[in-house]
């Protein structure tokens, strides 16, 4: 398991676990610090999530806290609503919350993250929680740099599968899909937007060489 900043993240308690992490090296630090830019930038941006990972099955749509579908940048208490096609998938889609943000920086180093917890769907009244994993399930998304390394890192914790009896019918995903293949989906989806947005930086296609 990759280590973890203790403020970024809360520690695994249960379940199962999911990182996925890539890095790139650039030319010069004064590069590296451009590129972070630039990526942060992408990954606040989460409607173009799908346009930037290549084979991304799942898409997404950012959501004011007053439920209104926005295209800025995201923001601290933001909805975020992931559409899974096919039989696995549902209408409604899943939802997660902007519960937190932190930028850190020092002389060679600087990371910016954000942290998602399932939430009940913000356009019904219900209160249920809308989605594969509990409450206790977090997703933190992240951009680090450290000299001229920069890297973009996901990572689920807690992932409780949902059995919350409150949910409306076309809430309770299919229960054949099973948590093991939601982690394993996941796992896929989060490596593959991982390379997507450091792929997506397109400025210095000429001074990285991606490892993957």
């Amino acid at each position: 398991m990759l280590p973890l900043n203790p403020n970024v993240e809360p520690t695994q308690k249960s379940e199962k676990a999911i990182d996925a992490r890539h890095s790139v090296q650039l030319s010069s630090e004064r590069d590296a610090c451009d590129f972070f830019d630039r990526i942060k930038q992408k990954l606040l941006h989460v409607n173009q999530w799908s346009d930037y990972a290549e084979d991304l099955s799942a898409t997404f749509e950012l959501l004011s806290h007053e439920g209104m579908t926005v295209g800025r940048a995201a923001r601290l208490g933001d909805y975020l609503r992931i559409d899974i096609p096919g039989p696995n998938g549902r209408g409604g889609g899943e939802w997660v919350m902007i519960e937190d943000m932190q930028l850190r920086s020092s002389p060679h180093s600087e990371s910016f993250s954000f942290r998602v917890r399932p939430v009940s769907n913000p356009l019904r009244v219900s209160v249920a929680i809308v989605h594969f994993y509990a409450q206790e399930a977090t997703s933190t998304f992240e951009v680090s740099r450290s000299k001229q390394n920069v890297s973009v890192a996901i990572y689920d914790r807690n992932t409780i599968p949902n059995t919350d009896p409150g949910r409306a019918a076309d809430e309770i995903p299919n229960r054949t899909i099973g948590i093991p293949s939601v982690v394993s989906f996941s796992r896929i989806q989060w490596h593959k937007l991982a390379k997507g947005l450091l792929r997506s930086a397109t400025l210095f296609k000429f001074l990285i060489s991606l490892p993957f």
